[in-house]
């Protein structure tokens, strides 16, 4: 799975411009530019790093995510084995 950048909002001509050329010289990484905070809520949390400035509840959403992902696994509920 390919390593996931995200660019902010709000987006200008020029970070767009950004945006293009960082996918065409890392072909190997997808680069997302979300154009409103919606965009970005829905890819920040499974992102692996981003650029701009993250609004507080982006920031906890991510924030526990990449808790779940790096240091603590998701726990799967115990099962039982029939008697």
């Amino acid at each position: 799975m390919p390593s996931e950048f995200v660019m902010l909002p709000p987006q200008t001509d020029k970070t767009r411009e950004w945006g293009a050329a960082l996918a065409a010289a890392l072909p190997e990484m997808k680069i997302i530019v979300a154009e409103n905070h919606t965009h970005a809520a829905g890819v920040i949390a499974h992102a692996d790093a981003a650029f701009g400035t993250i609004p507080p509840d982006l920031l906890r959403e991510a924030s526990a995510c990449a808790g779940c992902r790096r240091r603590r696994p998701h726990r799967r509920p115990a099962t039982t084995t029939p008697s």
